[in-house]
């Protein structure tokens, strides 16, 4: 009996179940309500308890907010846009329009304006940079007075002709007593002198200068250049001391040395002109414009078979040349 009892309430359990499944659920193919909750509705009502609701589709969901958040970030893109319209851009037209009026407010450099370093630079940038403010002064032609002395400080005789020595050089002295010649130049002029010669533009050249050296005084500089010494240095652009300042021909020189008496000839072929201690000074301020230059240059100068009437002597002659250039007028 122990047995038995469990296994019939095990069977009479199971038919109870049973039961209660067919009468809820029932088959899904038969006409009416099947449970009695559905007894209690009206026809074709519908019943949370023997059809409850479904869950919603997650893929139903995923769209849903995937709509959503698709329109949100429409709507902040249309947002962002109006903001970049109305914002963004116009800041960028701002700052363009500043950057152009630095543009055009903006001075050049001024090239002229001499380097803080220019007394180390090396003697071909030296050289360079003197060239450039000296041909300034060719091109822009500032006013300025200059002082220029040319004269023959001693002239002789040799051979039988020396006993007229003690009568010429008084006579030179007198023709060329080493006043300076002054003279004062409006600005634009068209010069032509020992410094602002008409050969354009000055080009001195390394091979030409002995040294250059570069002093700072101040704000200003001064920069000096040694000529190299030659004989008989070409006309024109044909040597140093010509691209250097203004030289006088063998015979320009003789012309001025047998000027004392016009008995007194010489052959140009047979004269030599020997020039040495030639220099350019240039004093440059600050905004590279020269204020004042000094130039200078010795001749020694000898002709031979120079006749004078029924004698022939040689004569040789020594004559300094200095120009100065002051109170530049730009």
């Amino acid at each position: 009996m122990k047995k038995v009892i469990p296994i019939i309430l095990a069977i009479l359990l199971a038919l109870s179940m049973g039961a209660f499944l067919t009468a809820c659920g029932g088959n899904e193919e038969e006409a009416g309500p099947a449970c009695w909750a559905c007894d209690l509705l009206d026809e074709g009502a519908y019943c949370d308890l023997c059809d409850p609701a479904p869950a919603a589709s997650p893929t139903d969901s995923e769209e849903t907010t995937n709509e959503a958040y698709t329109t949100e970030e429409d709507e902040n893109d249309n947002e962002n846009e109006d903001l970049n319209d109305e914002i963004t851009e116009p800041e960028e037209d701002e700052n363009d329009n500043e950057n152009d009026a630095i543009e055009e407010t903006t001075e050049p450099a001024n090239r002229y304006a001499p380097p803080e370093n220019l007394n180390t630079l090396s003697r071909q940038e030296q050289l360079d940079y003197f060239n450039l403010v000296a041909n300034r002064v060719r091109r822009e032609r500032p006013g300025f007075t200059s002082e220029i002395i040319a004269r023959i400080e001693t002239l002789r005789f040799t051979g039988i002709a020396a006993v007229l020595n003690p009568i010429i050089q008084p006579i030179v002295n007198i023709l060329m007593p080493g006043d300076p010649e002054i003279e004062v130049i409006p600005r634009g002029a068209n010069n032509e002198g020992p410094f602002l010669h008409f050969y354009s533009p000055i080009h001195i050249r390394g091979s030409d200068i002995a040294s250059i050296q570069s002093v700072r005084a101040g704000d200003n500089w001064h920069m000096r250049v040694s000529i190299i010494a030659e004989t008989n240095p070409a006309s024109g652009t044909g040597s140093a001391n010509a691209r250097a300042y203004f030289i006088l021909t063998r015979q320009e020189l003789l012309d001025e040395i047998l000027a004392v008496n016009d008995s007194i000839q010489a052959d140009p072929n047979d004269a030599t002109l020997y020039y040495h201690n030639g220099f350019v000074v240039l004093t440059v301020n600050q905004d590279g414009q020269v204020i004042a230059t000094e130039v200078g240059y010795d001749v020694n100068a000898q002709a031979n078979n120079v006749r004078y009437g029924p004698l022939s002597t040689n004569i040789t002659a020594f004559q300094t040349t200095r120009a100065r250039y002051t109170d530049f007028r730009w």
